[in-house]
């Protein structure tokens, strides 16, 4: 049966890259071996503000079987040059210049790795997640994760989602702050300088239900009640939530909500506590399953416009105290028409639980 054996010689790289090993195979010792050079690169970066950085390159050689897996050969290169398996990522570049993977369960023999083959293994690094507000799904409020430069953001949700059962989709990361950026899934951990070390921060998305007093969607759906789940996280401030909520609604209410967020009052607890915009969620206690109280400022009517026979129909936004001074004010801004000198009659439809009525105000 064939071995592969390596042997060691120091080689030089240029700055930046990151940390891998360069596996050679080389011309056999002897009829029944093989020799691999495995050439380890380590990048010795281990802070977002380290500007030096010092490489240091060493060769290890070690044996193997073409029925080895590449799980044997990672224990292998950690007894000879000490790299934990969980810390190496062993990659293939094929003929045709596709970059694979080396999966842990499959053979040398299954990649054709022979005489020639070069295969290149990156040191990962080992990060810290940490979770805000939430619990991993065994309890952990942190875990440790192994990651490679190369990998993208979505790569690393994946992996969380496996440790700890949150959903990548619910899972907001950020890079050694708390309070910092949202990481965009596309961009990789050498975009944001991760390494040795760092700590991202993971807050998690909840479902909350979102509930009205009947007469508001009465008056604008003619129906009594109507009920809404949302996805928050706890680092979101209020209007993000009030946007979220007229995202859920706009196919019902926009029409008749427009698109200022600012219109809906949002209460909670016992209390009613107003949600003020500019507030943080997490400042509330809001948490999963809790129910947050929808109310609208203001109300909708219709002003009916009447001369002669023309007819004209403005819907027009008001506040039980406004004045008729301010309304018609707000007509004139709709319209574009002077009160005082054209209109004779206003009707408005009030629109209430158990009837439309109408009322006359004469100008």
């Amino acid at each position: 049966m064939k071995h592969f054996g390596l042997f060691v010689f120091p080689v030089g790289i240029s700055a930046g890259l990151m940390s891998m090993l360069l596996l050679v195979m080389m011309m056999p010792s002897s009829i029944d071996g093989i020799k691999i050079t495995v050439k380890e690169q380590l990048l010795n970066k281990l802070s977002l503000t380290k500007t030096n950085t010092r490489i240091k390159t060493n060769t290890i050689t070690v044996e193997v079987n073409p029925s080895d897996t590449v799980k044997d050969l990672k224990n292998k290169i950690k007894n000879v040059g000490g790299t934990e398996p969980k810390m190496q990522r062993l990659e293939l570049k094929k003929p045709n210049g596709m970059v694979i993977e080396l999966k842990d369960s499959e053979t040398m023999t299954h990649y054709g790795i022979e005489e020639g083959t070069t295969v290149l293994l990156f040191k990962n690094s080992e990060i810290t997640v940490v979770i805000a507000d939430e619990k991993s799904a065994n309890g952990d409020y942190q875990f440790t994760i192994y990651v490679n430069g190369r990998e993208k953001v979505e790569d690393l949700k994946k992996k969380i989602s496996n440790q700890s059962g949150f959903d990548p989709d619910d899972q907001i990361l950020k890079c050694n702050a708390a309070n910092g950026p949202e990481m965009e899934d596309k961009k990789t951990f050498n975009k944001y300088g991760i390494g040795n070390g760092t700590t991202i921060f993971l807050s998690v998305k909840f479902e909350i239900t979102v509930t009205a007093d009947e007469h508001i969607f009465d008056k604008l759906l003619h129906i009594k009640t109507y009920t809404i789940t949302v996805k928050v996280n706890g680092t979101q401030k209020v209007e993000d939530l009030k946007k979220n909520i007229m995202e859920k609604l706009k196919k019902k209410i926009k029409t008749k909500l427009g698109n200022d967020h600012k219109r809906l009052t949002l209460q909670y607890g016992q209390n009613d506590d107003i949600l003020r915009d500019g507030q943080i969620i997490n400042g509330y206690g809001i948490k999963k399953g809790d129910t947050v109280h929808l109310s609208i400022g203001e109300f909708q009517i219709v002003v009916q416009y009447q001369k002669e026979d023309k007819v004209e129909n403005y819907p027009i936004w008001v506040k039980s105290e406004e004045t008729v001074a301010i309304l018609k004010k707000k007509i004139q801004n709709e319209s574009g028409i002077q009160l005082v000198l054209c209109i004779t009659f206003l009707v408005l439809f009030n629109y209430t639980k158990n009837s439309t009525t109408k009322k006359f105000i004469n100008f």
